[in-house]
């Protein structure tokens, strides 16, 4: 590290600007933090250590490490009563944060100041906010096990009695409260009451025949010294690791599968919700005519009045259609655009006349010309009878686009031809 060479080599101002330069860069590092911290305390005064810590306090006032540090700090470089004093405001002002800081200051004055009272009231008073929390009961266990008076005794029966059924079995803290029990009974010398407690906790926790030879194991293990071969032991506590993954698969798989058929639902719910749209087509009557080129206003107003449009769905049979829309159910349904906004549908159309150069080629294409008349008989006579007027009304297929293009095409006359169409259209309309 680059901060211990400076230290060596460099001196102790290079390395507090190194430290300082280091914080800028990354402020919210408690390593480095604490680092500095210890640092200022070594090679500075206590008042500048003690500043620096009330800062970090103001900056991070939720992080209980850094509370539990400056607890030490007190304790150390100033005396117990600056360290109470501070435990005493920190607590007060937040009485059900902090479990780990009722922790640290049991332990300073346990091993520390020597006084196991103020311990015990200290743990006391933590246990009536976090009795519910594993991690500080068991700490409240080891330290209460520690002792011999009856008192300690009577705390220890009410914790395992009362509190710890009422704790979540599969949490690995109330296992280890679990054998902080076991360990508990063994020094009372009651077999009987020794075999009662572990049959409740194997069936509080619920567990196999695996767990229950894992747990007479350890019951009977001491230091180093296994009742069974080690190699057992871990072939033991590998086939209960495998069993503990399969069930966890099997819970996630149970989930996914849940999770699956609600969203095939959802999506299913979207589809037969969607609404089919009729689709619909308009030929538009005097499209060739330009409106902007009549002059006559009356005739503008003639037109307004007329319907300009023929809806072609008129001329298909509806039963052909519900037909072919069961024959589609499972389709996706085909949304159209909203025709209401639309001004004119101008289709774009080529008019084509097919010309034959050599005769040659007529006497070779006879033969498929009639077959495809066939054909094209075959195909009108089953039609739809709207379909068939509305094949009558279009022009034929040689003046259209269906016509299929080849070398030998050439465009024709276009205004005959519309004018035509333009007076077969307004007929068949009127």
């Amino acid at each position: 590290m680059y901060i211990q060479w400076t230290v060596k080599n460099r001196g102790i101002d290079r390395t507090l600007q190194v430290y300082k330069q280091c914080l800028q860069r990354i402020p919210n590092c408690l390593l480095i933090q604490f680092k500095y911290l210890e640092f200022l305390e070594k090679h500075k005064s206590i008042q500048d250590t003690e500043e620096a810590y009330l800062k970090l306090l103001n900056e991070m006032p939720d992080n209980t490490l850094i509370h539990i540090q400056y607890l030490y700090f007190l304790r150390r470089c100033k005396n117990a009563a600056a360290a109470r004093n501070f435990f005493i405001k920190t607590i007060t002002a937040n009485t059900n944060k902090f479990w780990q800081l009722y922790v640290a200051e049991g332990d300073i004055e346990e091993n520390i100041n020597n006084d196991t009272q103020c311990a015990q009231r200290i743990f006391q008073n933590g246990f009536k906010y976090f009795k519910e929390k594993p991690e500080f009961v068991i700490c409240y266990v080891q330290f209460l096990m520690k002792k011999k008076d009856p008192n300690s005794k009577n705390i220890l029966k009410d914790i395992f009695e009362n509190i710890l059924p009422s704790m979540d079995p599969k949490c690995k803290e109330t296992q280890q409260i679990w054998k902080l029990y076991i360990k508990f009974q063994q020094r009372l010398c009651d077999l009987n009451q020794l075999h009662n407690i572990e049959e409740k906790r194997n069936m509080e926790q619920h567990c196999n025949r695996i767990e229950k030879l894992l747990n007479s194991i350890d019951r009977f293990t001491f230091l180093d010294l296994y009742p069974v071969s080690k190699q057992y032991r871990d072939t033991l506590i590998h086939a209960k690791q495998t069993s503990q993954r399969k069930v966890s698969q099997k819970l996630n798989a149970i989930q996914t599968n849940i999770l699956n058929r609600h969203n095939n639902n959802k999506n299913r719910n979207k589809q037969t919700n969607k609404r089919r749209k009729r689709r619909t087509s308009r030929i538009k009557l005097n499209a060739f005519n330009d409106d902007n080129n009549s002059n006559n206003k009356d005739d503008i107003k003639e037109n307004k009045d007329k319907k300009p449009f023929i809806d072609m769905t008129t001329f298909i049979d509806d039963t052909n259609l519900s037909n072919i829309s069961n024959k589609n159910q499972d389709s996706e349904s085909i949304t159209m655009p909203n025709l209401s906004q639309l001004s004119a549908f101008k289709p774009g159309i080529r008019f084509l006349q097919k010309i034959n150069y050599d005769d040659e080629e007529e006497e070779d294409d006879d033969d498929d010309e009639e077959e495809e008349d066939d054909d094209m008989k075959q195909l009108k006579e089953s039609l739809p009878p709207k379909l068939k007027e509305l094949l009558n009304k279009l022009p034929p297929p040689q003046h259209t686009q269906l016509l299929k293009l080849d070398k030998n095409t050439t465009m024709i006359d276009i205004e005959s031809f519309l004018t035509m169409m333009k007076l077969k259209l307004h007929d068949d309309f009127l």
